[in-house]
């Protein structure tokens, strides 16, 4: 009866909709393709369905589908932008895909939601950021030295980032009116 439903194009929204009843039957069924097409229809149709995009993102990352985990994590964030789920999935994918900026914007995402591996994510952050910026990749590098002190791998892409000039300081030192011995009136005769 579901496939006659599914064949008129009619979807009635709701917590009772057959396709979410057709899900958990197929999750009992451990029918992973089955569930996935099903939910597939109730994200497709509502929009702020975040059970049914969760459990697509729960499922992409089992499948290791990355295009899919990118797709339901952004999903995710549109319908719960305070998650941590939908942002995490949204970095691994973006680092599996080399998408660069969007793995940059949702490691940042997770650094302000206070999350508990912070010298994880801004290494994450910052071996993401390396080829474009520089000093932003050097920046994060430190703070996740900060954190972690001991995080081998933060060495050794700290050592890989090339220096710049603006990040060293000048070898010469330049006194300025405020570092320079003021002229003292007290202690010279009249």
């Amino acid at each position: 009866q579901i496939n006659e439903i599914n064949a008129t194009g009619l979807y009635l929204p709701g917590d009772e909709n057959l396709y979410l009843l057709l899900a958990e039957a197929s999750a009992k069924l451990n029918d992973t393709a089955g569930e996935k097409a099903a939910l597939t229809v109730v994200a497709d149709h509502e929009g702020d369905s975040l059970p049914a995009a969760s459990r697509l993102l729960e499922i992409a990352e089992d499948e290791k589908n990355w295009k899919d985990v990118a797709r339901w994590s952004e999903a995710n964030i549109a319908i719960h932008p305070m998650g941590v789920s939908g942002w995490r999935g949204l970095l691994d994918a973006s680092e599996q895909l080399h998408d660069n900026a969007h793995g940059i914007e949702a490691g940042l995402a997770l650094l302000n939601l206070q999350q508990p591996d912070i010298a994880s994510l801004h290494y994450r952050v910052a071996k993401l950021m390396a080829p474009t910026d520089v000093a932003g990749a050097r920046r994060q590098v430190l703070q996740a030295l900060e954190e972690a002190p001991r995080f081998r791998a933060a060495y050794d892409l700290l050592s890989t980032l090339p220096s710049s000039s603006s990040d060293a300081p000048s070898p010469t030192l330049v006194q300025t009116s405020a570092t320079a011995p003021a002229a003292s009136s007290a202690g010279t005769p009249q």
